[in-house]
């Protein structure tokens, strides 16, 4: 929204014997027009992201029987940064496989701004301790691996997205992105020893057991 001061006045049309209208163009009100010195006057919010200019036609008259003259006022309601970037959420899941290829994009982070011009653009950065495995295309938005997972050591991790405008002062907001790590088949089994030794007496049976493997493990 931009903030004109109420009643300040924008333009001086004024000359004697002559009364001034706003006879269309502002159906909102945003304008008013003195009768008398033609100067016009903000008498309501503008707010640029709703409408970004007016075009005011503006009706002199004069004499009797009167006389009329018309002009049209063009006037662009400029922007300021008054609205911070907005994610569709504020907390995302998403699940990554532990064997995800580094630099591969995992998840696109979108932040829209109604503020135009650079006031209107949004960058992205990783605002936690996240960033040491992950990182985030200022640009894009696109969230990638600096290094492998790996689900036997951690199996979760929160990162925190922020994106900010580029005016000045920039507005951010921030978006938290909870990871689940997926395990995936990547250790094979693994026993205690390499080798085993054992002896079985003459005549034992299919139905007697002689020795059990213990410890077999699968990380």
């Amino acid at each position: 929204m931009f903030a004109f001061p109420l009643k300040q006045m924008i333009l001086l049309l004024g000359r004697n014997n002559v009364r001034y209208s706003i006879s269309s163009g502002d159906p909102d009100g945003l304008f008013r027009i003195d009768s008398i010195t033609g100067a016009i006057k903000v008498s309501g919010n503008l707010d640029h992201e709703t409408r970004a200019s007016v075009l005011l036609n503006v009706q002199a008259t004069s004499g009797n029987p009167p006389v009329y003259g018309h002009t049209q006022v063009n006037i662009d309601i400029n922007d300021i940064n008054d609205n911070s970037p907005e994610f569709e959420s504020a907390i995302v899941r998403i699940s990554i496989p532990e064997n995800a290829e580094i630099g591969v994009p995992l998840f696109a982070a979108h932040a829209t701004d109604k503020d135009s011009g650079s006031n209107g653009v949004v960058r992205y950065k990783l605002a936690n301790s996240g960033s040491d495995l992950f990182k985030i295309d200022a640009k894009l938005g696109h969230l990638t691996l600096t290094r492998r997972l790996d689900y036997e050591n951690v199996q979760r991790h929160t990162i925190t997205v922020t994106a900010a405008d580029m005016g000045l002062p920039s507005l951010s907001t921030n978006l938290t992105i909870l990871v689940e790590v997926q395990d995936m088949n990547d250790n094979p089994p693994v026993f205690e020893k390499s080798q085993y030794s054992l002896s079985v007496r003459s005549g034992a049976t299919s139905r007697q057991t002689y020795f059990r493997l213990y410890k077999s493990t699968d990380f």
